[in-house]
């Protein structure tokens, strides 16, 4: 199986890495495609990111390939695209994604990348909540 990991520098990242490693942890089967958007060529944090999480894959028995994408400009509707787009390219059979809360303001408009990709992308969509420590 195939897993698209969109991830941030976030709380919510890590909460989405931490269901990935212990629901798949040992699933030698699961090939996990790790992928940061950003709009700064030179993004250290995501890159040191990456190499976490690449380093995380060889404890456990997937497989993991991490990627920094750059896009033109980082908002809500490049990034949908975005995994939409490595879905379909990557043939994704499911996506692990960390949300934070939001604001009802912001659930009512669908402004949340979460909820236009589980109307828009193809495949089932989990959502990790971010941890309130």
């Amino acid at each position: 199986m195939n897993v698209l990991f969109p991830f941030r520098v976030s709380p919510s990242g890590e909460g989405a890495l931490r269901y990935l490693v212990e629901v798949h942890g040992s699933d030698e089967s699961i090939t996990v495609t790790a992928i940061n958007f950003t709009d700064d060529p030179h993004d250290r944090a995501a890159e040191i990111a990456a190499g976490e999480i690449d380093s995380k894959g060889r404890k456990h028995a997937f497989d993991v390939e991490s990627v920094v994408r750059q896009l033109p400009e980082l908002n809500k509707d490049n990034v949908r695209a975005g995994i939409i787009e490595e879905t379909n390219d990557r043939e994704i059979d499911l996506v692990v994604l960390g949300h934070e809360l939001s604001s009802f303001f912001d659930r009512v408009r669908g402004r949340r990348v979460e909820d236009r990709l589980l109307n828009e992308c193809g495949v089932p969509v989990t959502l990790v909540p971010a941890d309130e420590g």
